[in-house]
């Protein structure tokens, strides 16, 4: 079944996407932009996770598990310190994913 992507080309021929390009066949070097922080909203849980991030990074088992944590969460887009918070992670990422969309001079 065809994957759908989500991609957007700056002036200077940057690629875009929410999406792992290279799961989707496209191998070509993209740039990868931080453009938001996605973060438990709660101090506590907030310090153990970027601990955790910290050590284990990004990818793999320890991230995976850091995302699955009950929230609430915190969205905070890096440009315009705009934020937004919600008791369920993805729900943080749909709002974010709508802000560049709406906005993408914030990528």
């Amino acid at each position: 079944m065809p994957q759908e992507l989500t991609l957007w080309i700056d002036p200077d021929g940057t690629l875009h996407s929410f999406d792992d390009l290279a799961a989707a066949g496209i191998t070509d070097p993209a740039k990868k932009k931080r453009v938001s922080h996605i973060l438990p909203a709660t101090p506590g849980k907030r310090l153990f996770f970027r601990c955790l991030r910290q050590l284990g990074g990004e990818h793999g088992i320890i991230a995976d598990w850091t995302r699955r944590w009950a929230g609430p969460w915190q969205v905070i887009l890096i440009k315009t310190g705009a934020t937004y918070c919600h008791p369920n992670r993805s729900e943080c990422v749909r709002w974010e994913k709508a802000q560049l969309l709406a906005h993408p001079e914030l990528a």
